[in-house]
C-alpha cells in the first residue's frame, strides 16, 4: 500500500508551533490540473536526489515532494532509474494545489 493512500487526506500536523495541512498525504485525485505538463529524462545526477530534479525544472529545490507525488513515486531509492521519463507539473498548478490547501 502506497503512503499516499490515506483515508483522511487533509491531515493536519504541527509546523513551528503552527497547524497546517500535511500537503504530502493530500490527494490529487481531486484537484483538476489545468496546465500542460512538460517531460523530464532522469540521468545519473538525479538518481536519489528530486531536490535537483525541481532545482532543474523550476529553479528551487523545494518542490521535490511535489514532482514525486505527481509521478506516484514513494520510493526516491528504488523508483527513479536512468533514462526514466517523469511528468512535471506546471508551476501554476503547484502554487494553485498549495493556495488550494492551505
Amino acid at each position: 500500500m502506497s503512503k499516499f493512500n490515506r483515508d483522511n487526506y487533509l491531515k493536519t500536523v504541527t509546523v513551528n508551533s503552527v497547524l497546517e495541512k500535511e500537503l504530502t498525504t493530500n490527494s490529487f485525485s481531486d484537484y483538476k490540473f489545468k496546465y500542460p505538463c512538460a517531460y523530464f529524462t532522469i540521468t545519473s545526477r538525479h538518481i536519489q536526489r528530486p531536490d535537483l530534479i525541481s532545482n532543474d525544472m523550476y529553479g528551487r529545490i523545494d518542490f521535490w515532494w511535489f514532482v514525486l507525488k505527481f509521478n506516484n513515486i514513494d520510493d526516491v531509492w528504488n523508483e527513479i532509474y536512468i533514462s526514466q521519463k517523469i511528468k512535471i507539473p506546471d508551476m501554476r498548478d503547484i502554487i494553485d494545489y498549495i493556495n488550494e490547501y492551505k
